[in-house]
């Protein structure tokens, strides 16, 4: 678990900005081993992540008809509002919101068989996502109607069957 104090993605482009950010991450990760009856390998990861603060965000920006003068010069305007580019501004403390926390159960079940004495096959099956949680990994931070609107979601429970050959 870690509070900082410092910039959250990277260093302000702007002196207009605020240079005092309090937020916050945690994650946790935990793996077992065991060793079932016939040689059968049990092999479970817990993943746990803190989701990440954010903050609502306004982007007032300019397009080229805002800097259009009369008799359809361009002109009177900011560099960045010529180009039609935008600051965001936090409307929040940037530790107002905090995305959803991640908490996932991942377990592998592998079972080798020998093929004479040079060979071997690894036979094994992995299920993702067992608890099957469904948070959301990344929301809308943007004022407007989509405002903390899920934009991705954790993928579902799913399984996956394999083999390793092995010589």
């Amino acid at each position: 678990y870690t509070w900082q104090h410092d910039y959250t993605v990277t260093y302000a482009a702007t002196p207009n900005g605020p240079f005092d950010y309090d937020y916050s991450i945690a994650s946790f990760k935990a793996n077992g081993v065991y060793n079932a009856k016939f040689n059968i390998l049990l092999s479970a990861v817990y993943r746990y992540q803190l989701g990440t603060n954010y903050a609502r965000t306004i982007a007032p920006g300019a397009t080229q008809t805002a800097c259009t003068l009369p008799g359809g010069a361009v002109g009177a305007c900011t560099f960045s509002a010529q180009r039609g580019t935008s600051t965001t501004v936090y409307a929040t403390d940037y530790n107002a919101f905090r995305q959803d926390n991640i908490s996932v159960v991942d377990l592998r079940i592998e079972k080798t068989v020998t093929l004479g004495n040079v060979a071997k096959v690894r036979l094994f099956g992995d299920l993702y996502n067992i608890t099957n949680k469904f948070a959301a990994e990344t929301i809308t931070q943007a004022t407007g109607s989509a405002f903390q609107t899920p934009t991705a979601i954790l993928g579902p429970r799913t399984a996956r069957v394999g083999f390793r050959f092995v010589w």
